[in-house]
Parts: C-alpha cells; structure tokens; sequence
C-alpha cells in the first residue's frame, strides 16, 4: 500500500496523519506532546532565508514593493476617507503594518514554494483552516497572532495552498475556536485617559511617550526643558485598547483592492496584496473617520515627540503625531536597544517618517540620524575587578525568537535558531566539567514555544533559571563575575557600558551586520571576545576565574572596551546638555 503524503505546516495536532509520512515544512513544526504517538516524520530543509545572498535579494524586492505600496494605499485612502493627505502621512501612519506584514505574508510563501519545489514529483494532502472573515482593529492585533500563533499561521498557509496549489489535497479544520470573542472595553477608563492626553497635548511642547531613564533623571531633564514631567505611552495603550467606535464607516474592501491589485502582474503580488486589503486593520478603514475625529481634539500646534515605542506600537499615538506633522512638528524617534546594527533592517522606516533618529551608534548612512548615549543605561554603575571578585556566577543570555519569521531583518531564521539551541546544550555540557552546575544562572528573552527555560533545566536542576517577569536584568548581573550573551544585542551592551566581563557566541554566518561595523566585528574575534567554536569558548571559559578577570580588566581590552563604546553605546559627558543638543539640533 502507497503512503500517504502529509504536509505539515504548524505543531497543531489537527496537521498530523497518523497513516502517512509527515513532512515538517518548519522547524516550528515539532511537536514534543506528540512523541507518544509515534508518527511517521521527514524533517524539514533549511529555511529559504539561511541563504543570505538570496535574504538580501528578497529584502531589495520587498523593499521595492513596500515603497509601490505606500502611494496606492495613499491614493485609494484619501478618496475613500475624501482627505488630501501627502505619502508620508500615510507611510507614518500604515509603516509598521506593511513593513511588518509583507515580508511576513512572503516568507509563508516562499516556505510552501521552496518545500513544493524540493519535492516536485510527489502528491501531497494537507490540512488547513476553513475560511474565515478576519476582522483586526488595530495594528498589533493583526501582526501579533501572525508572528507567534500557530492557527493563524495556519490560517495564511492555508489560504496559499487554496489559491495556488490545487494539486494539493485539502482537508479543512476550524482551528480558531474562540479567538474572535468581543474584546471588553472600558469606555470610563478611555474618557480618563483621553481628558489627560488632551489636557497635556496642549500644556506641553515636548511630547515624551516614556521616561526610558529614572524617575529622578526624567525630572530633571524636563526642569531643564521647561516641559512638564509626563509621558504618553501607557495613556495611549488605555485609551486605543478602551475606545469604543459608536458608527462604523461602511468600506468597500473589494474595490479598494481592484484599483491597486491591477498594478500588479508577478502572483506573490496579487496574493499579498488581497491579504493585506481582507486582514487590513479596521483603523485604517471602517473606523477611520471615529479615530480621526477623536485625535482632531487634540492640540496640533507645532511641538516636538519624543518617541521610544509608540511611533511603532500605537496606531492612534500615529494618527496624532501624523495630523501635527502638518503644522510642522518634529518627530524624533529614539532607538531603545541595540549593539551592532543589521545590514537591513525593516525597510528604514524610523529613518524615513522622522525629523532625527537618536541612534546608539556612531556610523550610519541618512543624515537624518545622531549617536547619543542609550538613556536606559544612564547612570549605571561600572564595575571594577574587586566589585567582580565576590561574585560567583556565570550568567547565561539568550532570546527565544518567535518560530515563525516575523521581521524584514537579517539576522537569523527559525532553522538557524534551532541550531543555535543545540550549541547552546553543548556549551553547558561542556562547561558542567569543570564548573558545579549551581554556577550556572539562565536568562532567556522571550516565550514563543521553544521551551528555552524547561529544556535547560532539563539538563540540569541545579542550573538556576532567571525569569523576566520576576527578576530585573540588573539584579540578575548582580550574581554574575561573567556573562555570556548568545545574541549581539541589548544586553551585551548594557554589561559592556557597566564594565561586567562578557563574551559573545553565536554563527556569525546567521546575521547580516552593516558593513561599516565589519572591521569592528573583526577585532572583537582578535580580542577573544567573540567565538564562533564551542571548544574554543569553553577552552577560555574553563580558566580560572581570576584569570578571566586579569584578562577583562588588562589596558588591552579597556582600551578596546572605549573604542566599542565610542562607536555603539557612548558614555555622556553631560547627558543633560548632550540631550537638549539631540531635541533643539
């Protein structure tokens, strides 16, 4: 008897067949709670985007396409909503959405067209999710369950094998269940939130939509810019979470997506573009007018935003920032992490809607950004070898990424990510000989069903596990003589700027860093502060820990230690003055 030939598109039970081969067409597809029934499986491919060469090409074609978009969407809105507003309005406004889900809605077509050509002479069945009219009010309520939830994943796998790949047999699932509950709101608490949003959208000039530094600082630094000490951010989460929308705007969504899919030939193009117009998010549409009428109270006499998150988060804080930009205010966006920046990184669009982007780093190609220093690090203490000598920890940094690719960003996919995990194991293992394994204190970023926490206990309980709900970042490095960081971000910076010895290891063939920063990237491995090999790390890691100190703190590495500073992370001299000079330049 032939077998069945099952593809397998999420770690939803419903997607095995117990009577077939199951094909992974992901990593994300494993499922442990299943081992007990003993399916049949063939392992995955790598993931389309592990060829550099061929994530940057897609990158520059996505790019392209994002830029098409802006001006139809531009077009097709303003007739609908009959305003007259330019394309960087719009761009400001509809950014995060696009630039999140093109790339997002392409790598779940180039997984199903990369597995189908792998297997060209072999019948498929799959199963997939029974149509559904998805409706999102906002931005983040769309690009959340896309980016993490295996049903809606499911969802869009499923709406490409429908359209394009017929030759596939289809058995179709309800695996929403009770996703589309009415959300509760609050209308009290939106009136509160909105009366103090409007009360200080006109007392202030300068708009901060988070402190990002001590309450203390946060103070002082607004005495000096005569502004009074508020911020916007939590306010604008109350009021877009609780605003009821009394009269829906009827929309026509068909037509809107008639008019701009006729500019498009290439089929990704036409699937993407009816995507994005069925999911689009009602702010943008049917709740437009209600939205815009509400944020038309709100003062939009010229002033400066500040903005750390909301300018990607809040789709409302947008529509304000958008609506005062006309009266010529200033939007300065200000990055909130970072070590060396990515080659590409979700189509500039931070550099593309604001007046000045406040970057760590001291290179970059627009004009339109400035290096200032990381506000969230200010006044963080350094450590120095006789601070380090009573401490008696390893401390471990690691993310867990989404299994589902989520970002135009080239850093590592979900298969790399996998390998990561596995070199992660080896370097406990390694490093359990010559340490007691309570030495050892685990921090993982993220939650997004890799089971990072469980699996390192799994190797030992003694290895104390650090939680980001209960423990701060700095009470974790208050146990720490060293930490490793298995991802070149925020945290390897902050220990950086507090002079805490730290390494860096991961396959450096998995990102993509900006070109300017390769020389640096070069010295960080001479300086054996970098690693690519487990037993090299480990080799380093197994010396004695007062060697590992002498090390850290020789004018060798100090020395470099200012270079690194100077060009990604700078330490003020006057973080006051230094910031005035970013918001007045």
């Amino acid at each position: 008897m032939t077998k069945i030939n099952n593809i397998v598109l999420t770690p939803l039970q419903e997607c095995y067949e117990k009577e077939a081969l199951n094909f992974f067409i992901g990593p994300w597809c494993e499922n442990s709670n299943l081992k007990k029934f003993n399916y049949e499986i063939i392992k995955h491919s790598s993931h389309h985007w592990s060829d550099k060469t061929k994530m940057l090409s897609d990158y520059e074609y996505l790019k392209l396409f994002y830029d098409k978009l802006i001006p139809l969407f531009s077009k097709e809105l303003n007739k609908l909503h009959s305003i007259n507003e330019d394309k960087r309005y719009w761009e400001l406004i509809l950014g995060p959405w696009l630039f999140t889900m093109i790339p997002l809605i392409f790598d779940r077509w180039e997984v199903i067209r990369t597995f189908i050509a792998q297997n060209p002479n072999v019948k498929f069945q799959t199963i997939v999710n029974k149509n559904k009219n998805l409706k999102f009010e906002y931005t983040t309520d769309i690009i959340r369950p896309f980016a993490y939830k295996d049903n809606f994943n499911l969802y869009l796998f499923s709406e490409i094998i429908k359209k394009y790949y017929k030759n596939i047999k289809i058995y179709e699932i309800d695996g929403f269940f009770e996703e589309f509950k009415e959300k509760k709101k609050n209308h009290t608490l939106s009136k509160l939130s909105f009366i103090f949003i409007k009360i200080f959208s006109f007392i202030n000039k300068i708009q901060f939509d988070a402190k990002s530094m001590r309450i203390f600082d946060f103070l002082k630094l607004c005495i000096s810019l005569r502004s009074f000490p508020f911020t916007t951010l939590s306010l604008f989460s109350i009021f877009q979470n609780n605003f009821l929308i009394k009269k829906k705007f009827d929309v026509n969504r068909n037509k809107i997506e008639n008019n701009i899919i006729s500019k498009f030939n290439k089929p990704f193009e036409k699937f993407c573009v009816n995507f994005l117009i069925e999911t689009m998010p009602q702010c943008f549409l049917e709740n437009f007018i209600e939205i815009k009428k509400k944020i038309d109270e709100l003062s939009s006499k010229q002033k400066t935003f500040f903005s750390n998150f909301s300018i990607l988060s809040n789709d409302i804080y947008r529509f304000w920032v958008a609506n005062s930009k006309k009266n010529s205010s200033i939007l300065i966006t200000n990055a909130h992490g970072g070590f060396i920046p990515f080659k590409k990184n979700s189509f500039n669009y931070e550099n593309s809607i604001s007046d000045r982007y406040l970057t760590w780093h001291k290179k970059s190609a627009f004009s339109n950004s400035f290096q200032i220093f990381p506000l969230r690090f200010l006044n963080k203490k350094e450590r120095n070898m006789s601070d380090n000598k009573s401490k008696k920890k390893i401390g471990f940094v690691d993310i867990e990424l989404s299994r589902y690719f989520t970002r135009a960003v080239s850093w590592l996919t979900s298969t790399e990510y996998q390998d990561e995990k596995k070199e992660t194991n080896k370097i406990f293992s390694n490093l359990t000989e010559s340490y007691f394994k309570n030495n050892f204190v685990y921090r993982c970023l993220g939650n997004f069903g890799w089971n990072n926490n469980k699996k390192i206990q799994s190797i030992n309980k003694k290895i104390k596990i650090s939680k980001i709900s209960e423990e701060s970042f700095g009470n974790f490095l208050e146990e720490c003589f060293l930490t490793l960081h298995r991802y070149p971000s925020t945290p390897f910076s902050e220990c950086l700027y507090r002079n805490i010895p730290s390494l860096l290891f991961f396959n450096e063939n998995s990102y993509l860093f900006d070109d300017q920063y390769l020389d640096l990237f070069k010295q960080l491995k001479q300086k054996k502060i970098y690693y690519n090999d487990v037993s090299d790390l480990c080799n380093f890691m197994k010396q004695d820990k007062d060697k590992i100190l002498d090390w850290w703190y020789s004018k060798q590495i100090q020395d470099f230690r200012l270079v690194l500073l100077d060009k990604l992370c700078k330490k003020p001299d006057n973080w006051i003055k230094d910031l005035n000079r970013a918001i007045y330049r």
